[in-house]
């Protein structure tokens, strides 16, 4: 997809423009996959100076684990250990899943 919409010539060109105004205090945070910034520099060879790439561990069952507990603290509802281990599988260490999915089955568990 990214490799379809071109985003780091206007990346470069936003950039190349705040530098110009000397607008050095804004900062653009952009979460991708570990190859997005090699992609983005087939877009365009000198786009890379803009980024630093930091790897992110994936979080661990009990981290995951963690998410669900703290959300579901001062709430009647629970989740069985099976249902939090579902969604720590389906999660697979990321944790956006982790909310999306303990969303819908406390919304479905509240219903």
């Amino acid at each position: 997809m990214i490799n379809k919409i071109q985003l780091a010539p206007l990346l470069k060109v936003l950039f190349d423009n705040l530098a110009d105004l000397h607008i050095n205090n804004v900062v653009f945070i952009l979460i991708g996959i570990a190859d997005v910034v090699c992609r983005f520099q087939q877009q365009h060879p000198s786009i890379t100076r803009y980024f630093s790439s930091y790897h992110l561990e994936r979080m661990t069952r009990s981290e995951s684990k963690e998410i669900i507990n703290r959300a579901l603290a001062g709430n009647s509802v629970t989740f069985s250990d099976d249902v939090k281990n579902v969604i720590v599988d389906l999660a697979a260490g990321f944790p956006d899943p982790v909310h999306q999915f303990g969303c819908e089955v406390f919304e479905s568990a509240s219903a």
